[in-house]
């Protein structure tokens, strides 16, 4: 199960979920806006378009004529840094996921980077990706 991302910094209450901590999964970089009215629907219609593998299906969404950057999910509330989790492991929440998958290209690669990658590896790793992506369109 994943934790709602608006409860990501609510000590009381995670503090009622330890008990079944190993068994959440948190959503470290939400995309979508803090309390957004439209956000279950919005999961519904993605889920529903990946189960039937039907990728033109739309969502009405108000917030689709901002683009999203990963510098502007790391100002929202419900975001957490990577200094932050290794306090939520020390309560037992084991479980972090990364979202965004289907964001533009520069998003996910912000994401993984900064999650999956040490700093002092980022710039080598994106770098690296970059100098693949242009030897491969010469090809």
């Amino acid at each position: 199960m994943v934790l709602d991302y608006d409860l990501n910094n609510r000590e009381s209450f995670l503090d009622k979920l330890k008990p079944y901590a190993n068994r959440l999964e948190i959503l470290v970089n939400e995309i979508c806006y803090p309390n957004c009215q439209k956000r279950l629907e919005h999961y519904e219609q993605q889920s529903k378009m990946q189960l039937e593998y039907d990728v033109r299906s739309t969502f009405p969404c108000p917030n689709t004529l901002t683009k999203r950057a990963f510098k502007e999910c790391m100002a929202r509330p419900a975001f957490l840094s990577t200094e932050k989790i290794g306090a939520y492991i020390d309560r037992g929440f084991v479980n972090f996921k990364i979202g965004g998958r289907g964001m533009p290209e520069d998003f996910v690669k912000d994401s993984y980077l900064y999650f999956l990658v040490r700093e002092e590896h980022r710039e080598f790793i994106r770098k690296k990706h970059k100098n693949r992506l242009y030897t491969d369109s010469k090809t």
